[in-house]
């Protein structure tokens, strides 16, 4: 795997930080590889770690990089199975959750446990509607609740656009 802290996000984000603290990380990035597959034409990067006997699909925040949680991976890969993709660029949300389901089903997962937080928590909400078949249960932390039939998706559209109006990353990156 190509050195990390090349990715311009990365080395912005951890620059200050002392190098005995970024060690573990480093190391996990080093030690785990995405996984891949197309679903529906797109492209999906995935990790697949743990071999519990149950599986837990952890989805990340709004910046859709799974590895940002590592060490929150770590810990549940030791009594779970744990899928967490990045997320593509897609246009609705009906296509990332359908991707998600399509990552499942290419690992051959029939239910996991639905994990998210911030954003993730947002599509986590979604995709057990659109998939309650395939949700043993549902987590949440730190997001908000989505009502599919109150205006809710006007209302998130409308905080979407003002959010581009605010600076990328937080003060001091």
């Amino acid at each position: 795997m190509a050195d990390f802290m090349l990715e311009p996000q990365i080395a912005k984000l951890y620059r200050d930080v002392p190098p005995a603290q970024l060690e573990p990380y480093r190391q996990f990035r080093i030690e785990h590889d995405f996984k891949h597959v197309t679903v529906d034409g797109v492209a999906w990067e995935y990790y697949d770690l743990g071999s519990g006997p149950e599986t837990r699909l952890m989805l990340t925040g709004a910046l859709g990089i799974p590895y940002f949680d590592w060490h929150h991976l770590l810990s549940f890969a030791e009594t779970h199975r744990i899928i967490s993709p990045c997320y593509p660029p897609v246009n609705t949300m009906d296509a990332l959750c359908d991707g998600l389901a399509g990552i499942l089903r290419h690992e051959g997962i029939s239910r996991a446990h639905v994990q998210g937080g911030s954003y993730g928590g947002f599509v986590a909400q979604i995709f057990v509607r659109r998939y309650p078949e395939m949700t043993a249960s549902l987590v949440l932390s730190h997001t908000q609740p989505t009502y599919p039939d109150d205006g809710g998706t006007v209302k998130l559209q409308r905080m979407l656009r003002l959010a581009k109006l605010l600076p990328a990353c937080c003060a001091g990156c």
